[in-house]
């Protein structure tokens, strides 16, 4: 008898089995449908791309007897006229000094004051 029972159980296991197999797959396809659809959606967003800070636009004016001088062009005058006058000497260091009450930005370049380079604003 043992033996017709086994017989009958063995098809009822390997049902099971089979059943559970493809359960076991079902929910493993789920799995990888979901994984896909989030690769899609991660690949469809547009990239947010980071704002970087910038630093704002800024110059400096001076205003003194009804004239306006922008820092930035007197020192570029500044460079351009003393390169112009002194080629034999390398500026490592250049400093401006404005003095309104005379109209002349003054040059001191790597420590030596030249006089004779004022710049007229």
């Amino acid at each position: 008898m043992a033996t017709k029972t086994t017989k009958k159980a063995a098809p009822v296991q390997e049902a099971a089995v089979t059943e559970t197999k493809k359960t076991v797959s079902k929910e493993a396809a789920k799995a990888d449908t979901v994984k896909a659809e989030a690769v899609k959606e991660a690949k469809a967003a547009p990239a947010k791309k980071e704002e970087k800070t910038k630093e704002p636009v800024t110059s400096v004016i001076f205003e003194f007897a009804d004239k306006k001088v922008a820092a930035k062009e007197l020192l570029a005058k500044a460079k351009e006229s003393f390169a112009a006058a002194h080629k034999d000497v390398v500026v490592k260091e250049m400093n401006l000094y404005i003095n309104a009450n005379d109209g002349y930005a003054y040059l001191v370049v790597n420590g030596t004051e030249y006089p004779e380079d004022k710049i007229e604003l």
